[in-house]
Parts: structure tokens; C-alpha cells; sequence
């Protein structure tokens, strides 16, 4: 027991490290964002990529988790099929649902944003979550198999690429929001294509039909639980959208990106739970171990966080002051970030107390 306390410990510091940088470098583009894109491009880039977030919960169909479920470190053979089943199940749903995106995008385009060019910066926004999901199930064996330094090191390095492209075409370019878009899915086309010895390994053209349907049955209802937690997390932007408009989202996501940390030690979290709770959940534990004590040692971490997060408060006032643009300063963007963190340690306790 205490050995694999010791293991998701581990597994969860190495994430976290990688995590913890890969977001700092996102958070860096808050500046450039707020001086070289108009305070509607903003607000147009957060509303976007909240609606990818749902759009990648339906092409993932739950297989993610059905393919964490059906791994077997004793069974090479079904492990491929698994992996077989869940990336070209995944493939096939988002294949069909971009191209039907794709198509009707100029009938739709206008309810999204009122830029120009409205409808290729839909479809532009239509490639990503298509190409996120070609490396769900990759990134799943990664952690199954617990190359947690492998995952994090090219999670991270896309990351690094995305940010890098990100101040190419916005800074140098000039492109505007599309730039944004570009510099993602150059990010995403990278890491399909260093994923590929993986696939290609893993792919196999053996059947069991009754996998399948086992691997459904307990994906399919995963849906609901996902949704919830997504809803959680970027269902304001779309809902402040359709009240107000792209320049009122804009000053509200920069300043959301100045109260992540409590989502940072969300994300370390769950990265290493899922994969540690999946594999050992038919081994003996102890009574009330697994989720309820570990959420409680991660409650107690979680207050640490936020009561240091008070202490630094007037640090955060001065970041905020730095790194939004004069354009983007209401005069309250401290009361906003702080409140912001507020919620954001309230969305983190419910979204972990839900996926145990």
C-alpha cells in the first residue's frame, strides 16, 4: 500500500513539474495576446477554444477511459485491440463530425464571432479538436505504461512549440487571431506525427467483437461525468458571450488566466489518479482508502495553496498591472483574479470529488 501511495506521489510531482512550466509559458502569452490582438479577438479566442473543449468530449466517446479500463499489463494481445478499438472509434466520430462541421460552417459562423473572415476561422477552430484527438489514446498509453517522463517531456515540447508560433505569428506575422489557430495546429500536426511509431505499433487487425461492446457499455456512460467536469471549467465563457459580447469575455479570460494555480494542482492531480486508480481497482485496498482519503490529503493541500495564494495577493495586483495591456484594465482586474480563485478552488472540489 504505502509503495503505491509512494508511486502516484511520484507520478503526480512529475506531472506537475511539467505541468506547472507548460502553463507559465501559456500564461507568458497574456501579454501579447492583450497588445497585439483586439480585446474582441480575446474574447473570441477563449469562447473558441471553450467550445473545443466540449467537441473533443464527443469525439473521445468515453473510449479514453475505456481504454484506461481494458489495458492489461498481462495481455499484450487485448491491450492492442484495445487501443485498436478506441483510437479508430475516436478517429472515425471525429472524422465524420468535422467534415459535417466543415461544411456547415458558412450557415452557422456568424453565431460564433463577428471578425472577418468568419468562416475560415471556423473551420480553422474545426481542425483542432480533429487533431487533438489523434493523440487521446497515445497520450493513455503513455500513462498506462506509466512513461510519465516521456508524456510529460512531449506534452511539454508541443507546448513549447505552440508558444513559440503562437509570438511568430501573432508578434512577427501580424496575423491576428488566425495566427492563434495556426500556431495550435502546427502543434497538434507535430505531435500526431511523433505519435506515429505508437500507433503504428499498437494497431492491430484482430477482433473481439465482445471487448467492444465491454469497452462501450463502460465508456458511454462516462459522457455525462466528462461533460460535467468540462462545464465546469469553460462553460462560463460561451454563457458570458451570449450575455455581453466578445469584448466583455476578453477582459474576463486575461483575467482567468491570472487565477490558475488551483486548476494547475487540479490537472497534477488527476493525470496521475486516473491511469493509478484504473489499474489497481481490482487489487486489495484497504476500506475507505482510494478516493476519500487521498481527496482529503488533497483538500488540505489545495487550503495551503490558497491561503499562500492571499499572501501573495499584492504580487498578483502588480502581475496583473504588468501583463494586461492599458486597454484591458477595468481598475478592478485584483477584486476579478481573486474572486476568480475563489471559484476556481470551488470548481476544483467538485470536479475531483465527481471523477472519483
Amino acid at each position: 500500500m504505502k509503495s503505491r501511495i509512494l508511486t502516484l506521489a511520484g507520478d503526480t510531482l512529475t506531472y506537475g513539474i511539467f505541468i506547472l512550466i507548460g502553463r507559465f509559458l501559456t500564461f507568458l502569452l497574456t501579454p501579447f495576446y492583450t497588445n497585439y490582438l483586439s480585446v474582441e479577438e480575446v474574447g473570441d479566442v477563449g469562447n473558441f477554444f471553450a467550445l473545443i473543449a466540449f467537441v473533443n468530449v464527443i469525439y473521445a466517446f468515453g473510449m479514453d477511459l475505456s481504454y484506461f479500463r481494458f489495458y492489461s499489463q498481462s495481455n499484450f494481445q487485448q491491450s492492442k485491440i484495445a487501443f485498436t478499438y478506441s483510437y479508430l472509434t475516436i478517429l472515425t466520430i471525429s472524422f465524420f463530425v468535422s467534415v459535417a462541421l466543415w461544411i456547415l460552417s458558412p450557415s452557422y459562423a456568424r453565431y460564433l464571432t463577428n471578425l472577418p473572415d468568419q468562416v475560415f476561422l471556423v473551420r480553422l477552430a474545426v481542425l483542432v479538436p480533429l487533431t487533438d484527438c489523434l493523440m487521446v489514446i497515445p497520450y493513455a498509453y503513455l500513462r498506462m505504461t506509466r512513461q510519465v517522463a516521456k508524456f510529460s517531456l512531449i506534452r511539454f515540447s508541443l507546448i513549447v512549440i505552440a508558444v513559440a508560433l503562437n509570438i511568430w505569428f501573432v508578434v512577427v506575422m501580424k496575423t491576428g487571431i488566425k495566427g492563434v489557430f495556426y500556431a495550435q495546429l502546427i502543434a497538434n500536426v507535430v505531435g500526431v506525427l511523433l505519435f506515429i511509431p505508437i500507433i503504428a505499433k499498437h494497431l492491430t487487425f484482430s477482433l473481439d467483437s465482445k471487448l467492444f461492446k465491454d469497452m462501450l457499455k463502460f465508456g458511454l456512460p462516462t459522457i455525462p461525468a466528462t461533460f460535467s467536469g468540462i462545464i465546469l471549467q469553460v462553460v462560463d465563457r460561451p454563457i458570458l458571450k451570449f450575455l455581453t459580447d466578445s469584448n466583455q469575455v476578453g477582459i474576463y479570460m486575461v483575467n482567468y488566466r491570472l487565477a490558475i494555480p488551483m486548476m494547475l494542482f487540479v490537472a497534477m492531480y488527476d493525470y496521475a489518479w486516473r491511469p493509478f486508480y484504473l489499474s489497481n481497482f481490482e487489487s486489495k485496498m484497504p476500506k475507505n482508502f482510494s478516493h476519500e482519503s487521498l481527496l482529503i490529503l488533497f483538500i488540505l493541500l489545495a487550503l495551503f495553496f490558497w491561503q499562500l495564494r492571499f499572501l501573495l495577493s499584492s504580487w498578483f495586483v502588480c502581475l496583473s498591472l504588468v501583463v494586461v495591456s492599458s486597454n484591458l484594465r477595468t481598475g478592478r482586474e485584483w477584486t476579478l483574479s481573486l474572486l476568480l480563485c475563489l471559484v476556481t478552488f470551488s470548481m476544483a472540489f467538485t470536479s475531483i470529488s465527481m471523477r472519483g
